[in-house]
């Protein structure tokens, strides 16, 4: 998987805050390097709930108030971290995000190359 985009996360991304660093290197790992079949490379869809586990806070599966606050505050967190690595360039929204969908990034993590390390042009 995504060997070659987290290097590239700890060549020019180490400027990010923790968390924003965290979710990153969470989303590079998680995407491919290169193209395989019908999936292209250094797309991440692996939803935001995948991603608040890299922030190494426990993440209450409960049903209770305490809970779904806490999963809330964490989730918040992802969303804004998610944005402002949008608003610096290092990924860019390509769909999902609606009810029953979840959300697609495209790692821009190479200055100069689209589509993270594997620049399919």
């Amino acid at each position: 998987m995504g060997a070659q985009l987290v290097a590239a996360v700890l060549a020019n991304w180490t400027h990010v805050s923790d968390v924003e660093f965290r979710i990153l290197v969470r989303m590079a790992l998680t995407a491919l390097d290169h193209p395989k079949g019908d999936r292209p490379a250094a797309l991440y869809f692996g939803g935001h709930e995948a991603l608040a586990l890299a922030l190494r806070r426990p993440f209450p599966t409960g049903d209770d108030e305490a809970s779904e606050k806490a999963r809330q505050n964490i989730l918040r967190d992802v969303r804004r971290a998610v944005t402002s690595l949008i608003k610096q360039g290092a990924i860019e929204s390509v769909g999902g995000g609606r009810a029953g969908r979840r959300a697609e990034y495209r790692l821009l993590l190479m200055p100069g190359k689209s589509g993270g390390v594997h620049d399919p042009s």
